[in-house]
């Protein structure tokens, strides 16, 4: 340590046996001197280094060794963290490579060399989720691999970017667990798994409902009664349902409708309740549980609002109509497209 006082045995003017005090004090900091230049074997254009013990992932025993420089040039040599080999090239440090020397030659002998090996004095910890990663400030190399991850490592500065491609993606947060998104969904917090998972809106439930838009205007010019196209759906024996329809009636001479639920010999018990505008103030309803629900309305305007409720419970499985028909002979009914029909089992 480079304070005023230190653990050092340092080395007296007046001592004998100074080599014994630098040899050992030299061997306490051989874990330093691991791939550093070695004086005694650096000859010309060979250049020697130190073995020792590298801790890694794994640990490396290297034997003290040299290489031999390319002439007139700059030589850039390296150790291998994995293998333990020394090696030089003429380009550069080899990312994920130990950099050691960078060395200029002339033809026949080293002119300069810049000890490129981290130094730990220089160095930062950070931790990464419980994971300690020691960075030191000379030239680094640092390999980070997955999807989004990109790093670039220039000189002694390293940039690391990660997700830079997926942060548009809920399904790449940790607590997040999305399956089959679909329009409208919403984030729900599941306490069984601690993580948020997509779910539809109503309470985190799917809508009960089945809805049925009509997609053409339906039109019967006779007082005969007839299915309205689009509006039917299949019923199951023993089951209880409700059912609501909205409608927009036209009648160009402003006579009435008469609208109906066929197939009620299906039913056990049914009521139904009927609404039907007759002018823009004033409404006809009616309320019953006949076999075949039926209602006419006389309407004095040419556009008006319709509404048939029902709640039913069925007795045998079929097929449930929504009928339309003109209040009187040789007039016309419309329901108009855009209407709704809607039922759910209940």
């Amino acid at each position: 340590m480079s304070d005023s006082i230190t653990n050092l045995d340092l080395i007296s003017s007046s001592q004998q046996q100074k080599e014994i005090t630098f040899n050992a004090a030299a061997d306490a900091m051989s874990a330093q001197m691991v791939l550093g230049r070695r004086e005694k074997t650096s000859v010309n254009r060979t250049f020697g280094y130190y073995g020792g013990v590298l801790n890694g992932d794994s640990v490396l025993t290297i034997a003290n060794g040299t290489v031999e420089l390319v002439a007139s040039t700059t030589n850039y040599i390296e150790c291998n963290p994995t293998t333990g080999v020394v090696s030089i090239n003429q380009i550069g440090f080899t990312n994920g490579y130990i950099s050691m020397y960078e060395v200029v030659t002339s033809n026949s002998t080293w002119t300069s060399y810049t000890d490129r090996r981290p130094n730990p004095i220089y160095s930062k910890t950070v931790i990464i989720k419980d994971e300690v990663l020691l960075l030191t400030k000379s030239p680094l190399s640092i390999n980070f691999t997955g999807n989004g991850v990109a790093a670039t490592n220039t000189g002694d500065d390293v940039e690391v970017v990660i997700n830079q491609t997926t942060t548009d993606n809920l399904s790449e947060l940790i607590d997040i667990n999305i399956t089959a998104p679909a329009n409208n969904d919403m984030l729900f917090y599941d306490t069984a798994t601690s993580k948020w998972i997509n779910l539809p809106p109503s309470g985190g439930s799917a809508d009960p409902w089945t809805y049925i838009k009509l997609s053409a205007d339906a039109v019967n010019s006779t007082t005969t009664l007839a299915n309205i196209t689009d509006f039917s759906f299949a019923v199951g024996s023993g089951k209880t349902y409700e059912i609501e329809v909205k409608m927009n009636l036209a009648n160009a001479a402003a006579d009435g409708h008469t609208l109906a639920i066929a197939d009620f010999s299906t039913f056990a018990t049914g009521f139904t309740k009927f609404f039907v505008g007759v002018n823009a103030t004033t409404s006809q309803q009616t309320i019953t549980n006949a076999t075949t629900p039926t209602h006419t309305t006389t309407t004095s305007q040419a556009t008006v609002f319709g509404m048939i409720k029902c709640i039913l419970t069925t007795t045998a499985s079929g097929t449930i109509n929504i009928q339309s028909a003109a209040e009187i002979a040789a007039s016309t009914s419309t329901v108009a497209a855009g209407s709704i029909l809607r039922y759910r089992e209940i």
